[in-house]
């Protein structure tokens, strides 16, 4: 069966990919594959491809001090993404997260406007989790496609639950800290009560998206894999199905005139 990664930025991806890619032989002897995406790509865009769909999460909150603390670096030390003239102003004026996240209700307009620009900026920053897997709503009419559930905050335990749900040993390869993509030390990671107040407002409905997750992950993560169609295929089988309907129930109705 073929499954589709989901990248949510910050939550572990690009480890994960890492971690498949050193494991894709075994993966393809079980007869499953795992297509990773990037940041780019989100739950509606596959819809057309088939297969069910993995996703990590994270608290909102600590994301988005390891999305502002990314960007700050360009990526750094893993990969290179230079800023764009919008967070080049944003961190010309915001040199640490807890300075953009108190900045948000600050009393100076000029300085809550500004605050409220950065956050619309910042690469990871400015996306919230449901731009990958949609509302609480949407992700719950969409369960029977997702196979499986990880936390950023339970990360290797979750790797290996992942690697025995594709059937595979839940042996994690050795990565060293640039592969997993590791932030420096020596960056600021610290909020006020202010900043944590002002973040949990501004990342309300994702909270509530994360939270709801991690309500029903287990059961999710415990549901053996099923085969998703393409959309194209399932209305084409829809259509196949109702023909056979309306050729079955016709025939019935000949039959019973005949008689």
């Amino acid at each position: 069966m073929k499954f589709n990664l989901l990248h949510i930025g910050k939550t572990g991806g690009s480890s994960l990919k890492r971690i498949l890619q050193a494991k894709q032989a075994e993966i393809a002897a079980t007869g499953h594959e795992v297509l990773p995406y990037g940041h780019g790509t989100n739950m509606r865009m596959l819809k057309s491809s088939g297969g069910q769909v993995i996703f990590f999460i994270r608290h909102p909150v600590r994301r988005f001090v390891s999305s502002f603390n990314s960007r700050l670096r360009e990526g750094k030390p893993t990969y290179h993404s230079p800023w764009s003239a919008a967070e080049a102003s944003a961190f010309g004026l915001f040199k640490e997260p807890d300075a953009l996240a108190s900045a948000l209700n600050a009393d100076d307009l000029a300085m809550r406007t500004a605050a409220e620009l950065a956050m619309h900026s910042i690469q990871h920053v400015r996306e919230p989790m449901m731009w990958w897997v949609g509302s609480q709503k949407r992700l719950e009419r969409n369960l029977g496609r997702v196979l499986f559930i990880g936390a950023q905050e339970t990360y290797d335990a979750d790797c290996q639950a992942l690697l025995r749900k594709l059937g595979v040993n839940d042996d994690l390869p050795e990565l060293d800290e640039k592969q997993k993509h590791i932030a420096p030390s020596g960056l600021s990671t610290t909020l006020s009560g202010r900043s944590q107040a002002n973040l949990e407002k501004w990342y309300a409905d994702d909270i509530k998206l994360y939270e709801w997750c991690l309500s029903i992950r287990e059961a999710i993560n415990a549901t053996p894999p099923r085969e998703i169609m393409p959309s194209k295929m399932q209305k084409e089988s829809k259509g196949l199905k109702h023909r056979h309907r309306k050729k079955r129930a016709a025939e019935q109705r000949n039959g019973s005139a005949s008689g």
